[in-house]
């Protein structure tokens, strides 16, 4: 029994001592567990404080950088709004002044305006100018004492910006080379370009097993051309009884005459003006009495390229059947002189005597040589070339030039210098209107290989 009672006590000590443990166990469980809800508790409460701090803080800088721009708009508007009605105010006084004014005079008061000329709204350049003419105050639009240069403060000029569009287009119905000739508006009557005057040499060469070099080769050459300018002007005048006729338009007739006028020179001068008559150097004036003679590889590329008749006074030797074949030969070393890849767009140019000999001209067959232009735009077709009459050529005569052939847009220029206005001046002489136009033009050279004179022997 006492062994068993042993065991039993054993036993009962080892089961208490168990359960004992199991509720330390159990206890440790549960205190590990209450720390770590407490943990994640305390992480989470910190987290969502921070993130209410963040939020508040963003949305504090948005309102007050909403706050700012609204108060940067309202400021802008404020300022704009102030210039406005600044503006409004000053344009109301003007207003109110320029009443007054027409209230006590009993008329307007002219304007300086900028007027179209083309020929489609010449009605409104009439109207616009015999408004300002009848309206004119003293020493508003016109001088007040003439036309000349010391006065010319006193008054204000009518400046026409399409005036020289208006002398181009009279120039380009009235004549062929003017209507190919290629036109440039410049600022300056010091206008310039650089042109070749000599091409670059070269040379063909073997392996140098010498190590002896060479000789330079010689380098492109090129030279400045300034352009040639002339002025040309009007002065006519014409009476307040004419332009108060209403069976004439007094004042359309003369701006439109002197605009064709003034085309008319100009269209004579780009062919043969001379500089020693104020006026821009032409076409026929760029030659050179020994340059011109000479091929383009070899002459002054400042200088057109001259080929003489092979006989004096004559466009070629002979008679009949042989005079139209050395003329067949002279116009085919005309042509034949322009580089064969620079031929599209050449056209011949022919007096209107030289037109008549070309008209007489047959082949072996009794064809004519000289075909109709079947698009209708050109006076004939040469070798497949179309051929122009240009009225300023010269005739068929010694020392004369009947004909060009060439590429003229590519070849020449005309400048456009931008200084035309027109004047009128009531004042000079009472009852009477003096009227001034004036227009610069210029020209340049442009590419001289294209272009060929042929000149009669």
């Amino acid at each position: 029994m006492d062994k068993l009672d042993l065991i039993i006590d054993a036993v009962s000590e080892m089961k208490s001592a168990q359960e004992a443990t199991q509720t330390q166990t159990q206890a440790d469980i549960e205190l590990v567990k209450s720390e770590a809800q407490e943990s994640v508790q305390q992480i989470k409460s910190d987290i969502e404080t921070r993130l209410v701090a963040d939020i508040e803080l963003v949305k504090t800088a948005a309102m007050d950088g909403a706050e700012l721009v609204k108060s940067e708009m309202k400021s802008d508007i404020e300022n704009v709004k102030s210039e406005l009605d600044t503006e409004i105010q000053s344009i109301k006084s003007t207003v109110q002044t320029l009443d007054a004014l027409v209230a006590k005079q009993g008329r307007k008061t002219m304007t300086q305006k900028n007027v179209d000329v083309e020929l489609t709204k010449s009605e409104t350049f009439n109207a616009a100018i015999r408004a300002g003419l009848k309206s004119a105050q003293q020493g508003e639009a016109f001088l007040e004492k003439g036309l000349n240069t010391v006065e010319q403060g006193n008054g204000a000029e009518v400046v026409l910006t399409d005036f020289d569009l208006a002398v181009v287009e009279r120039m380009r119905s009235r004549g062929a080379m003017i209507r190919d000739v290629g036109v440039r508006s410049v600022s300056s009557k010091l206008f310039d370009r650089f042109i070749k005057t000599k091409n670059a040499e070269t040379v063909w060469i073997d392996e140098d097993v010498a190590n002896a070099g060479m000789t330079n080769t010689a380098a492109t050459q090129r030279v400045r051309v300034v352009c040639t300018t002339g002025k040309t002007a009007a002065y006519p005048f014409i009476t307040r009884e004419s332009i108060n006729d209403s069976k004439i338009d007094i004042y359309g007739d003369l701006k439109t005459d002197i605009a064709n006028q003034i085309g008319r020179g100009v269209h004579e001068s780009l062919v043969k003006g001379d500089v020693a008559k104020k006026q821009p150097k032409g076409i026929l004036g760029h030659v050179d009495a020994v340059e011109s003679f000479k091929s383009d590889d070899e002459r002054d590329l400042r200088y057109f390229q001259v080929i003489e008749s092979s006989t004096a006074g004559k466009l070629a030797a002979g008679t009949g059947v042989t005079y139209s074949a050395n003329v067949q030969d002279a116009i085919l070393a005309l042509i034949s002189a322009v580089d064969a890849g620079a031929r599209e767009g050449c056209k011949f140019y022919v007096s209107q005597a030289g037109w008549l000999e070309l008209m007489k001209l047959r082949d072996a067959d009794a064809r004519p040589l000289l075909c109709p232009d079947i698009s209708g735009k050109a006076a004939g077709t040469l070798f497949t070339f179309p051929v122009e009459i240009e009225y300023h050529l010269g005739a068929v005569a010694t020392g004369e030039i009947p004909m060009v052939f060439g590429n003229l847009g590519e070849a020449f220029e005309l400048l456009s210098i931008g200084e035309s206005f027109t004047q009128e001046n009531p004042y000079t002489n009472p009852g009477n209107i003096q009227l001034y136009y004036e227009t610069r033009v210029g020209t340049i050279v442009k590419d001289t290989t294209l272009l060929k004179l042929f000149r009669i022997k």
